[in-house]
């Protein structure tokens, strides 16, 4: 989000798996920064340097569930490794829904750039904001 204008970019090449245990589930979800579309081939190159993609070419995120859940509101810590930098947001909100061996999780959180030690662009001298929304929703076969 910026003054004069507001983007946003999306992805759906998502990649993940979970495994659990009698204490808990832990899932993995990676993307490939380059995957994200803003619909402006500029800025999204311009993203992709600024966030170090081809260095750093995976954003992966880190979630632990309690195996023992009773709820379909989890608040969890979420755990982000982008441009290199680990950052750990904690007491998000997770909606998690389990039908026909599918599980939903969905949610939203404020990824924050200087937490993983990324520049925010600028326009005309005025950066964009430092925190960056992330809306998720995700679908894990279950087996």
């Amino acid at each position: 989000h910026h003054m004069l204008k507001t983007a946003s970019g999306k992805t759906t090449s998502v990649k993940g798996k979970g495994t659990c245990s009698k204490i808990n589930c832990e899932f993995l979800v990676g993307v490939t920064v380059q995957s994200f579309d803003s619909e402006n081939s500029n800025r999204d190159l311009h993203m992709q340097k600024v966030t170090k993609a081809h260095e750093f070419p995976l954003a992966t995120v880190r979630v632990k569930i309690p195996s023992n859940l009773d709820t379909n509101i989890l608040i969890t810590d979420i755990e982000v490794d982008f441009a290199g930098k680990i950052h750990i947001y904690s007491k998000k909100e997770i909606k998690l829904v389990e039908t026909n061996h599918v599980l939903i999780a969905e949610g939203q959180f404020d990824r924050e750039l200087d937490k993983h030690e990324v520049e925010a662009p600028s326009l005309l001298g005025v950066s964009i904001k430092n925190q960056v929304p992330i809306e998720f929703n995700l679908k894990f076969s279950l087996l």
